[in-house]
């Protein structure tokens, strides 16, 4: 009986979770850079579900078009330093592992960037708000 009973609350508490995930996800936008241009079929979001299921719009960018916004000058410069300050305060940048002969990038940009939070405070440079 007392097993039953853990089961269940097991069961609502997990339900209670997962609403409280969906309902902070609800309205906002998942934002997919690079996937379509590289091909990887595996990492292309299914947006019937996150439209469906989770209420969410999703938005797939070519990292070509990063790249052209930031030589054209085509963002806003206060949200770009809001987003630096955020990425300084809550990641480090560690060495990257693979040879360098095998880099493009050659010796400039050798770092590899590690997200050294696990939990919600990782939310982004608004705190979760967009």
């Amino acid at each position: 009986m007392i097993y039953l009973y853990r089961r269940m609350l097991q069961k609502l508490v997990l339900f209670a979770q997962c609403a409280l995930a969906v309902s902070t996800m609800r309205n906002k936008a998942y934002l997919s850079v690079g996937n379509v241009c590289v091909g990887i079929g595996a990492s292309i979001v299914d947006q019937e579900f996150f439209r469906c299921y989770l209420g969410m719009r999703t938005e797939t960018v070519d990292m070509s078009e990063v790249q052209r916004r930031l030589q054209l000058n085509l963002f806003d410069p206060n949200e770009y330093q809001r987003a630096m300050a955020w990425t300084k305060a809550n990641c480090t940048e560690m060495e990257d592992p693979n040879p360098l002969k095998s880099s493009k990038a050659g010796s400039k940009g050798r770092g590899v960037v590690y997200d050294r939070q696990n939990d919600a405070d990782s939310a982004g440079p608004d705190g979760g708000k967009s």
